[in-house]
């Protein structure tokens, strides 16, 4: 952990009081008063006698706002996430778990998650005993007596770098981070809470998670718990935090006693292997889905504990691992293929869940595969699909009214001689955004990035769609009819810039609530046949 502060001197903070950081990647906002100004790094907290390593120090000024991350663009459409207000969990195999922290506007975080005392394997039960050199210390040599029990008979591993220890000397249970590796019966442990004793002993456990055993690849909230599953060692468990404490695992109270806002985890028990895809909660219902079926936790009670809970199988359809929409009380669901969507839904006839399929009047619209689904809720009720071939079908759903129904979006431009690829597609709730013709306030803003060949060249756009024209409060001159626009509204002119982003591309303009002649952008502008004061200008669509 560090401390960030800014000023007009060397060890001033005026332009920005101090700030902590964990390790992680972060991007914090301010303002200089003076030229130059100071930038100060200090150590901080028990960690403070090793050396911290900053990699890199980059200002940002009038630019966009970028943070680097530990994934690769392979990896990008494979990350799940759990968000809690300004906080979003991101999980993906291969990788620890990471959050994302908008802490303003332009101050953003990317940290490793500090997992704390667990999730763990099941207790050692072989006669190894684990001796900690100190009960406490941030670098205390633990010692197995032999490798029987660690890593199926492999001992220690460099990959267990990383990873908890949990070790109980007799009176209480104390826990830390394994920091280094020495051999297969040798590591170092930062302590984070103190081992009883600097004697042997065969109650210990290794924690579930670390690049010896494989991250979670997905997760999600539930009655004050975050929930997060499947490993590559145990790819149909489920853990959950400890109540209302997030990154909390801690197993009991450390003298071994249970209690019922203590962490928990359960294992799905089927014949067949059932690789949990991923968690949808609900008002009263945690959903899960596998490659092999579709699940529901529940208890006898009125919450889930480690003391009560019962999981059971609902259908057995099977799960793409593709982020699913929680859509009222319902959720909607890639089937293993990629194709079918399916609507995991509560029937009271037969007091279970059912998954109709959702395409099955337009099974075509879904070739080849779905890649990616967001839900528009406002104005209306709309899932947005990706597919792997970039195009953007639509599926109207009101549950309320039975309408189902699909459309294809067919997005101006071209890429490569065929059509605009859409690469991912996202909705958000819109805002009363000044700079917007058409406010979203009251509706759903539906982002994409799209891919065009412009001028020869391969172009990524982030576009939004806007809102629909409505002649009892919209102005026929603030109409859109095409994509990737400008808005121009000022002085009468025929000269309208700030179109290099369409540069040698045919595109439509509508001036002054008229359709006008199309034009070709040249050097990043458009000469119109007729003067305008207020013009929108793209490309068509279909």
């Amino acid at each position: 952990k560090i401390e960030f502060q800014v000023g007009t001197t060397s060890t001033g903070s005026e332009t920005l009081s101090p700030v902590e950081k964990l390790v992680g990647f972060h991007c914090v906002a301010f303002t200089p008063t003076t030229s130059p100004f100071y930038i100060q790094f200090r150590n901080l907290g028990s960690n403070a006698d090793k050396d911290i390593q900053i990699d890199n120090v980059s200002i940002i000024d009038n630019s966009a706002l970028e943070i680097d991350s530990s994934y690769v663009e392979a990896q990008l459409f494979q990350i799940m996430g759990a968000q809690s207000n300004d906080v979003k969990y991101l999980f993906r195999s291969g990788v620890a778990p990471y959050k994302l922290e908008r802490l303003a506007l332009a101050s953003w975080s990317l940290i490793r998650v500090a997992w704390q005392d667990g999730p763990y394997i099941t207790q050692n039960t072989t006669a190894t005993t684990l001796t900690p050199a100190a009960t406490s210390g941030v670098a205390v040599a633990v010692t197995a007596s032999s490798i029987v029990g660690i890593n199926n008979g492999l001992g220690f591993l460099s990959t267990d770098v990383g990873r908890l220890v949990r070790i109980d000397n007799g009176a209480f249970w104390g826990w830390g981070i394994i920091v280094g590796f020495t051999s297969t019966t040798i590591v170092d442990v930062h302590v984070k809470k103190t081992f009883a004793a600097a004697t042997g002993t065969v109650d210990w456990r290794l924690g579930a998670w670390s690049d010896t055993t494989g991250w979670p690849k997905t997760g999600g909230f539930f009655e004050q718990r975050l929930y997060v599953a499947s490993t590559d060692d145990q790819s149909q468990t489920l853990w959950g935090s400890q109540t209302g404490d997030f990154e909390n695992f801690k197993p009991d109270d450390d003298t071994g006693t249970v209690e019922a806002d203590d962490s928990l985890n359960f294992t799905l028990s089927a014949d067949s292997i059932n690789e949990i895809r991923w968690i949808s909660a609900g008002e009263d219902t945690l959903a899960i889905g596998t490659t092999g079926g579709e699940w529901v936790p529940s208890a006898s009670g009125i919450v889930i504990t480690p003391l009560d809970i019962t999981i059971r199988r609902q259908t057995t359809h099977g799960s793409a691992l593709i982020a699913p929409l929680r859509i009222d009380h319902v959720v909607l669901f890639v089937q293993r293929a990629g194709r079918k969507i399916r609507e995991f839904v509560f029937n009271f006839e037969i007091d279970s869940f059912l998954a109709p399929d959702l395409t099955r009047l337009a099974q075509h619209i879904t070739v080849p595969s779905i890649v990616e689904m967001a839900f528009q809720q406002e104005p209306d009720s709309l899932v947005w699909v990706v597919r792997s071939d970039g195009i953007l079908p639509t599926l109207t759903f009101r549950r309320d009214e039975d309408v189902v129904g699909w459309a294809r979006q067919i997005i101006g431009g071209s890429f490569s001689g065929g059509a605009t690829i859409v690469d991912s597609v996202i909705s958000i709730i819109g805002d009363d955004d000044p700079s917007q013709v058409q406010s979203s306030a009251n509706r759903n803003e539906v982002w994409l990035i799209v891919k065009r060949t412009i001028n020869g060249a391969t172009k990524r756009y982030m576009e939004f769609v806007e809102g629909y024209y409505d002649s009892l409060i919209h102005d026929q001159e603030d109409a859109y009819y095409s994509d990737s626009i400008i808005t121009y509204d000022g002085a009468s002119t025929t000269t309208i810039t700030g179109l290099s982003h369409l540069e040698g591309e045919t595109v439509k303009v509508w001036g002054d609530g008229a359709i006008l002649p199309d034009v070709v952008v040249s050097s990043g502008q458009v000469i119109l046949a007729t003067a305008v004061k207020v013009a929108q200008i793209g490309l068509a669509y279909n």
